[in-house]
């Protein structure tokens, strides 16, 4: 298991106490939502635990089944001013200062594929606001 900085564990703690109070609030359980999204149940608890962070697609589909927007999977709907690029990098698993290097180094790790979808989800992250 790879180690965390303090930005990573606070953000696996808000994705997992917003997706505990979801399923509270909405009277849902984890096996509708591993039905609906097609997340294994254990790594739905591996989430819930804080143990696993949240990828980007499973986000999408978790939001999609709660039918709330993405940031509020992260806390980010609470905060009244967030730069751009802290509200993209908790997508990645991690925390960005604005003016970072951290996301030109994960585009380098991508492949071209996989780069252009995740630019397309993160345009439209950014169209919401």
């Amino acid at each position: 298991m790879k180690h965390q900085n303090a930005e990573e564990k606070a953000i696996q703690l808000s994705v997992a106490e917003n997706l505990r109070r979801l399923l509270k609030e909405r009277n849902r359980t984890i096996t509708e939502l591993s039905e609906y999204t097609g997340i294994s149940r254990p790594t739905i608890y591996r989430i819930l635990e804080h143990k696993s962070s949240l990828k980007l697609e499973d986000a999408i589909r978790i939001a999609q089944f709660f039918d709330v927007p993405i940031e509020q999977l992260y806390g980010l709907d609470k905060v009244e001013h967030v730069p751009r690029s802290a509200k993209i990098a908790p997508v990645f698993g991690m925390y960005q200062k604005e003016d970072g290097p951290g996301l030109q180094k994960l585009y380098k790790k991508l492949a071209r594929k996989e780069l252009a979808q995740i630019l397309f989800l993160m345009s439209k992250l950014l169209e919401e606001e």
